[in-house]
């Protein structure tokens, strides 16, 4: 019996000391599972913090207030833009306005520029005026039709492009809204608006003065017909016409005569407006323009505000940093921008070529 005692003793010892190796073995394996664990959290972390910090850097996103690109960039969207991406033909970039550098505190949202343009010097005095950071200053969307050192031009209301020696048309996208003369015997109802997908507000060319497109129209239409200026796409256009009160739709194309002074260059020698503008060369980093009386319009601006030298004319001599000169290096590219909503004055045709350090990004 005391035999069989010790045999049961040492029975139950032996299997403590197993069960307890078997345990201390199963606590060091979650322990390495759990730090395991941890590692690849930190590890999965970090590449989300890395991905995050990349796009930061790399992309943005801003919130469109215009309607300049209202069928790419709606107006009060948001959209996301690639910040070191070099534009190309037809891209849609985002950029700080070039004209937005002076403003009149009491009307900030007015263009200086423009309202000077329009109005003349009364406008507003020097001792209103306010410097504006570029960073500061709002973004819009254009379309980028010209690049660094490229030629463009408008023909009978089509933007041109030079290739070789000669102006090939830049063909507009389905999205692109010209600017029409509509006639009509009654006025358009908004049921009417409705049916045609069509809104005031989307069809308005108030910033190009419609009232004198209306007076180069009005011979072409009967005595009592209303008409009006509109912004259309080609396919809004023809839906328009074969309404039964409509008896003129037409896209507007000004004579090269009429000189509009808020497009760009200003002078009124070039006589340019929405429809015509003779060919320019679009300064590019590194070259040298040829400079006269005559051309010195298109780059006085680029030479001046955006590349901080200082320009004096005397008769036909003209001077750069009070030295005598026929010619120019510039320092940075240029762009022509061209909004999709050619009722809208916030691209190249009114305030010239577009510096790169204003562009923002290019739409993704």
């Amino acid at each position: 019996m005391a035999e069989t005692k010790s045999k049961t003793t040492e029975s139950t010892v032996t299997t403590t000391v197993t069960t307890t190796t078997v345990t201390t073995v199963s606590n060091d394996s979650g322990k390495s599972k759990m730090s395991g664990l941890v590692r690849a959290l930190i590890i999965a972390a970090s590449i989300l913090l890395l991905c995050v910090a990349i796009g930061f850097i790399f992309f943005g996103r801003a919130r469109i207030n215009t309607n300049g690109m209202e069928n790419t960039c709606a107006k009060n969207s948001t959209v996301f833009f690639s910040r070191f991406s070099t534009p190309g033909i037809n891209d849609v970039v985002l950029f700080h306005h070039p004209e937005a550098d002076t403003i009149v505190p009491s009307n900030p949202d007015l263009n200086y520029y423009k309202m000077r343009r329009k109005i003349g010097m009364a406008w507003c005095t020097d001792s209103e005026l306010k410097p504006l950071n570029k960073k500061r200053r709002p973004i819009h969307p254009s379309r980028v039709i010209g690049l660094p050192g490229q030629v463009v031009a408008i023909k009978d209301g089509v933007i041109c492009r030079a290739e070789g020696n000669n102006l090939v048309a830049v063909a507009d996208a389905p999205t692109v809204k010209n600017v029409y003369i509509v006639g009509a015997n009654s006025l358009f109802s908004s049921q009417v608006l409705d049916s045609l997908g069509l809104t005031k507000e989307g069809m308005n060319c108030e910033e190009i003065n419609p009232e004198a497109i209306v007076g180069f129209y009005r011979h072409k239409t009967e005595p009592g017909t209303s008409l009006s200026v509109y912004a259309l796409t080609a396919a809004q256009a023809q839906a328009v016409k074969e309404l039964s009160f409509v008896n003129l739709v037409e896209k507007v194309v000004l004579p090269q005569e009429h000189f509009d002074p808020i497009v760009f260059p200003y002078t009124e020698q070039r006589h340019f407006n929405i429809s015509y503008m003779t060919p320019m060369v679009i300064p590019a980093k590194g070259k040298v323009i040829k400079l006269d009386v005559n051309n010195l319009p298109f780059y006085r601006r680029c030479i001046e505000a955006y590349e901080g030298k200082s320009v004096e004319v005397d008769g036909n001599i003209i001077y750069i940093e009070g030295k005598e000169t026929d010619s120019y290096r510039f320092g940075r590219d240029y762009y022509f921008v061209v909004s999709d909503n050619r009722a809208t004055t916030d691209d190249s045709r009114f305030f010239g070529f577009l510096p790169d350090n204003h562009i923002v990004g290019v739409v993704k």
